[in-house]
């Protein structure tokens, strides 16, 4: 797998081998320092060493016991001060300075202590050879300098420090100053080659370390993207199933609502048959009312005919009175007549008799009759009162009962709309539920061809 190179690229490249060439040299110098700690100890006391054995045969009396003290002491700050660092600042960059004048200054010392013994000198050259131990040349140079700034200086002026002799030749110091700078010259290319090979490698391994990343990057990015799109469309179906439930619900709430509408239709038409044939009732009623008025005006002329049977009753009392008048006459000429109106005085008796029943009768028959006259008059002006409060009821009655009938056909109205509503709704729910089962059937199949898609081998 290829990836096209960008400048950003590059320098995400560069950034990662020049960490690796750091942590590199970091590592070097930690084990460097290490055994430089060590040969810091060793070299105190090969020193020591020296002052008790070699430099009593160079330095006579109290010379040579100074120079005991000198490895004592001076090699004991030359081996602590380096082993300090180490452990203030492990792997830091200063420490390889620290090491390089250290070890330079325990040449120095070894020359002095053996009077300029010439297997001493070689301890100069393999100080720089483990200089190149850091393969870092800015050493080579520091180490260099101080070499060769020591032989010349020492011999000039103190040629017996550093060669022995007090006449040695003086050219003797540019022969010595002269092998210091080849030899320098030498590992100063040689740390340069291992520099740039340490480079090169970093390089290499900033490049596989890119190339893995990116591929990691890449596959990471594949596989939360396909995450990403099984989350999705789980989340999907999830969302679907959730709709498809509710729905459900919703249908079965308009059902449920389809079939109280009916329910209430039965209702309000059966209502809307007992309105009607309350209306029918009323409409009865209010004939029956009627013909309870005509009733009465029947009454109102029978009591009339009760009138005029008093009025009659009245001419009855006056036949009565005119006969009960003339029995009184004819009582009187019966008497003025004696014997032969004896008879004819008992008929007038008996006349007179009769006349004053018929008065009796005709006077109870008279009150009788204004009694009835009242009574019928009293019934009549009842009944007529409460026949008209009646029927103004009947009348408020039909009418209420007329508006309730006409509320009760606009409920009917509305109810069958609503369940023709609610059918179509239901219906629609219906329609909605089967495309949400089939994004849900075509999202399962998006999710198995994405996975089967993501498990094949790029």
């Amino acid at each position: 797998m290829t990836y096209e190179r960008s400048h950003q690229d590059s320098q995400r490249v560069a950034v990662i081998a020049e960490e690796l060439m750091n942590s590199d040299n970091e590592k070097n110098s930690i084990s460097n320092d290490k055994v430089f700690s060590y040969l810091m100890i060793g070299q105190w006391i090969l020193g020591i060493i020296l002052s008790y054995v070699v430099t009593p045969k160079t330095y006579l009396g109290a010379q040579g016991q100074s120079l005991v003290w000198m490895a004592v002491l001076c090699g004991g700050a030359l081996a602590c001060i380096p082993i300090l660092f180490h452990f203030l600042k492990p792997g830091s960059e200063f420490n390889r300075y620290v090491n390089v004048l250290s070890q330079s200054l325990f040449s120095v010392l070894f020359i002095h202590l053996t009077g300029g013994r010439i297997e001493t000198h070689f301890h100069v050259f393999a100080s720089l050879a483990l200089f190149s131990f850091y393969a870092d040349n800015k050493v080579i140079l520091f180490g260099g300098l101080i070499a060769i700034v020591d032989h010349i200086v020492r011999g000039v002026w103190f040629p017996e420090s550093i060669f022995g002799a007090v006449d040695a030749s003086g050219l003797r110091w540019l022969e010595h100053v002269g092998w210091l700078s080849f030899e320098a010259s030498l590992l100063f290319v040689y740390c340069s080659r291992v520099r740039y090979q340490m480079e090169n490698a970093s390089f290499a391994r900033a490049e596989y370390f890119f190339q893995s990343e990116t591929t990691n990057t890449h596959e990471v990015k594949k596989e939360n993207s396909f995450e990403t799109e099984i989350n999705t469309g789980r989340s999907f179906k999830e969302h679907l199933e959730n709709i498809s439930a509710a729905l459900a619900e919703i249908t079965g709430m308009i059902e449920a609502n389809v079939r109280s509408a009916e329910n209430v239709n039965t209702v309000a038409g059966e209502v809307h048959g007992v309105s009607e044939s309350t209306r029918h009732v009323m409409e009865e009623l209010t004939s029956a009312m009627q013909n309870i008025l005509e009733s009465n005006e029947r009454i109102e002329k029978l009591v009339k005919i009760i009138e005029q049977v008093a009025e009659k009753t009245e001419v009855i009392d006056d036949i009565v009175f005119k006969t009960q008048l003339l029995s009184f006459n004819a009582s009187v000429e019966a008497e003025r007549a004696g014997e032969h109106g004896r008879g004819f005085a008992v008929v007038a008796q008996e006349v007179g008799n009769l006349a004053q029943m018929s008065g009796i009768a005709a006077t109870e028959i008279a009150t009788i009759v204004k009694n009835s006259i009242r009574e019928a008059d009293q019934v009549a002006a009842e009944n007529k009162a409460r026949v008209e409060k009646g029927g103004d009821l009947v009348a408020q009655t039909r009418d209420k009962t007329s508006g309730v009938l006409n509320r009760i056909t606009e409920i009917l109205h509305a109810t069958d709309q609503i369940v023709a509503a609610s059918k179509e709704q239901s219906q629609g729910i219906s329609e909605i539920t089967k495309s949400i089962n089939l994004l849900s059937q075509s999202s399962d199949s998006t999710h198995d061809s994405s996975h089967k898609n993501f498990l094949k081998p790029a």
